[in-house]
């Protein structure tokens, strides 16, 4: 079923609106255009509100998300093909996509003549694709990457990927075409990376620092709050100010034995996953700590692998992991009343928590 996605219909003042979309419509792939307008009703006007809920009112992805009536990972990933991930100006967004897409392009001709150099008898990967029967792309697609025949087109995808760690999305951005369609080319050669070696290449080349990437996403995402009242993080902010209210009431705990930090979210404590609420409760008498990692969790923004992994971390760190989870089930969402309940039971189950397992002594 179209979603119709209308500019009449967001409030954009097309005025802020660069001509650069235009021409974004226009060099889009046929099968992409076709895709969004099929999708929701028109490429352009699509584009247009979203550039405009990005980059000028500069809202939080959750709540571009929300308004547009997509998942998030969807938006990510449109927003990944676009190059409009980089950052919420759209400037800076510009100078860090020049700036990637020429260092990229400084070394495709060294590319280009080192792949010819290597021995396929050393590469297994390699010399099964260039087999004949192995390829099945179109005759004419090698051209389109600039490359004068199969074998030299073959060769310098392998050599950029598996000598130089060229990412997929490096490649598509290189050659101009979409990361589905680059996906699709590696998988018919055989090139194609699997999730955990693709995460273990970052890591090892340092192309993401993890951390500094929370970091500035927080910053902008309280710039954003600041400026357009956005309430993506409302859930979580409301269920944390209940979990302050309700734990500091002396009926709850014994304010003179028991000091307690309700913390904002955290990305150091569990080696740069971030907690969404830590709680740390201090028993003054008998000289503890109880330290709880509190997860809001929702059902198309947190995995379940993640949430293990944030378990296992906390677990190794003397953190106790209690995740909330909202799904279209339990209706939390935007119900101050059903947080408020929520909280007293996350504080009922620290309590019982506190009284069943020994905690080290400080």
């Amino acid at each position: 079923m179209t979603k119709r996605i209308k500019i009449t219909d967001f409030n954009v003042d097309v005025r802020k609106i660069p001509k650069d979309i235009n021409t974004i419509v226009q060099n889009m792939p046929s099968k992409q255009r076709y895709s969004l307008d099929k999708e929701y009703g028109s490429a352009k006007e699509f584009l247009t509100v979203l550039f405009d809920l990005r980059f000028n009112k500069k809202l939080e992805k959750s709540e571009i998300s929300a308004r547009l009536g997509l998942k998030p990972p969807n938006l990510h990933a449109i927003l990944y093909n676009f190059h409009w991930d980089l950052s919420s100006d759209y400037k800076e967004n510009n100078e860090k996509f020049e700036y990637k897409l020429e260092k990229l392009r400084s070394g495709l001709a060294e590319a280009k003549e080192k792949s010819r150099l290597l021995d396929i008898n050393q590469y297994d990967i390699l010399k099964i694709a260039l087999e004949p029967e192995s390829s099945y792309h179109k005759d004419t697609f090698y051209k389109k990457l600039g490359s004068n025949n199969k074998e030299e087109y073959i060769r310098l995808l392998f050599y950029l990927i598996f000598i130089e760690g060229y990412q997929t999305r490096d490649l598509a951005l290189l050659f101009n075409i979409s990361v589905g369609t680059t996906h699709d080319r590696l998988r018919t050669l055989g090139f194609n990376l699997s999730l955990e070696e693709g995460i273990k290449r970052k890591t090892e080349q340092s192309t993401q620092d993890y951390l500094q990437t929370f970091r500035s996403n927080k910053k902008t995402r309280l710039n954003s709050q600041l400026r357009n009242l956005s309430s993506g993080s409302k859930n979580e902010d409301v269920l944390r100010k209940y979990l302050s209210l309700c734990i500091h009431d002396p009926v709850c705990l014994d304010n003179k034995k028991y000091e307690v930090i309700v913390g904002l979210s955290n990305a150091e404590i569990l080696d740069g996953l971030e907690i969404d609420i830590p709680v740390v409760i201090f028993n003054i008498e008998e000289h503890e700590v109880f330290r709880f990692a509190i997860e809001y969790n929702d059902t198309y923004l947190h995995k379940v692998e993640r949430d293990n992994a944030k378990e296992s971390i906390a677990k190794s760190k003397d953190w106790i992991y209690l995740p909330i989870v909202e799904s279209s089930e339990t209706h939390y969402s935007n119900k101050p009343e059903e947080l408020r309940i929520k909280a007293q039971e996350l504080i009922d189950r620290m309590l019982q928590i506190m009284k069943t397992i020994p905690i080290p002594q400080w």
